[in-house]
């Protein structure tokens, strides 16, 4: 399939929100003009970490949406966001804990999205 198709818009849409679940994670409590916020009230740390390790999914669809078509050669793109979901959530875990290593369960997602990007 060419690109230009509405796989690529979805693309876009998941790369958008990724970026914004990741990089700017108040966004999601904002109001935007006729647009309501995703959650309501104040942003807590622990649901800014949620928010943020959703944008780690949300940028592995990105990347499989605009490159995987039909040929199963092109998986690195699928390889490529699960990397980047894997370093986002050894990113929080760190984060979280001032960066010494803390054995948490953001380790286990990180760890599966390692053995799925070798498959």
């Amino acid at each position: 399939m060419p690109h230009g198709d509405p796989s690529d818009l979805a693309a876009l849409t998941h790369a958008v929100l990724g970026f914004s679940a990741i990089f700017a994670p108040h966004f999601w409590f904002a109001t935007f003009g006729p647009l309501q916020p995703m959650f309501d009230g104040a942003p807590t740390p622990a649901t800014l970490a949620a928010v943020k390790f959703a944008g780690g999914p949300l940028f592995f669809m990105a990347f499989t949406l605009f490159v995987v078509r039909w040929n199963m050669i092109n998986g690195k793109a699928g390889a490529l966001g699960c990397l980047v979901a894997a370093a986002n959530s050894a990113y929080i875990s760190l984060s979280m804990d001032s960066f010494s290593f803390v054995l948490r369960g953001w380790w286990v997602k990180y760890s599966r999205s390692c053995t799925y990007m070798c498959i």
